[in-house]
């Protein structure tokens, strides 16, 4: 990878790491960041991921815990500092996996700030019925597929297909789970709201949404590719759509323009790999050279 965006880091800590590697002081892919993922207080992830012997530190690093509309603008202003902080703020907009759930005013604040501040801001929505408001807001993108309901005539979906947001794909963990242990390793709750984001990134994507290489697995790095470019098939795509997901659309979501195609005045990224994506994904792994702003980082030739 060139380039990677990260939803949710510890701050401040991933902007010192972003840096670093900007300087050229650590190798590393060019990072585009958020700080912590804005939620209600007592909400996902500080209620679930941080339900830790290291929560103290995971809730105020990893969360952006915001009750109203001031404190939450205070915040994007703080992670934004003027320039020289987050790429990017992350908001979860559900009161599914942990209530509470971040009330719409203040979501619709911390949208708004973000672009006043000259930054993105996606979205973890965990219901398709909160898609609708969340696009009126302005949100530039989804970092998870929504789930509760089913959607398949695209009464929530359409939202973003309308101003073809970008959907980052992220049901591969799971995906390949059960590819590799069947059904049986998923409780039936699970089970249903994997086919329920499925579906409805399968409508989402039918109405114009445009697919996002994303991956929401900490477990297994070395298969990442593996189950990204899985989950990105199943979903329908071809194998030229897979690399635009990975490349045009993923710097869409950042809204940079000079990032990922070839053509004269963008940056210099390029992957050259053994074979041909084009006919077989797998060469994806075959990777020659990696080249990042005309450097070459890699040469296995």
């Amino acid at each position: 990878f060139t380039s990677i965006v990260d939803p949710g880091g510890f701050w401040p800590h991933i902007i010192r790491l972003r840096d670093l590697i900007a300087a050229g002081e650590i190798r590393g892919p060019r990072m585009f960041v958020s700080g912590g993922i804005f939620t209600a207080p007592g909400g996902h992830p500080a209620a679930w991921i941080c339900e830790t012997e290291t929560g103290d530190f995971c809730r105020t690093a990893l969360n952006a815990e915001a009750d109203d509309i001031d404190s939450a603008r205070a915040l994007v202003r703080r992670y934004a500092d003027g320039g020289n902080g987050v790429d990017l703020v992350n908001i979860a907009y559900d009161g599914v996996i942990a209530p509470p759930k971040l009330r719409p005013e203040v979501v619709h604040a911390i949208i708004d700030e973000a672009h006043e501040q000259g930054i993105r801001a996606v979205a973890h929505v965990y219901d398709v019925r909160d898609v609708p408001d969340v696009v009126s807001w302005g949100i530039d993108g989804l970092v998870h597929p929504p789930s509760v309901v089913d959607d398949p005539e695209g009464k929530f979906l359409a939202a973003i297909g309308a101003r073809q947001l970008p959907l980052s794909i992220t049901f591969g963990a799971t995906e390949y789970a059960i590819l590799q242990n069947g059904e049986a390793i998923l409780s039936e709750e699970d089970l249903s709201d994997y086919r329920t984001r499925r579906n409805n990134v399968i409508t989402a994507l039918d109405l114009g949404a445009l697919p996002v290489y994303g991956s929401d697995s900490v477990e297994h790095p070395s298969l990442v590719r593996q189950m990204v470019v899985g989950s990105l098939v199943s979903s329908g795509l071809s194998n030229a759509e897979v690399l635009q997901a990975a490349t045009r659309n993923a710097a869409r979501l950042l809204g940079r323009g000079d990032l990922g195609t070839l053509q004269e005045g963008n940056i210099a990224d390029i992957l050259i790999v053994r074979g041909n994506p084009l006919g077989n994904l797998a060469d994806l792994s075959n990777v020659a050279v990696v080249i990042k702003d005309g450097a070459i980082m890699h040469d296995r030739r």
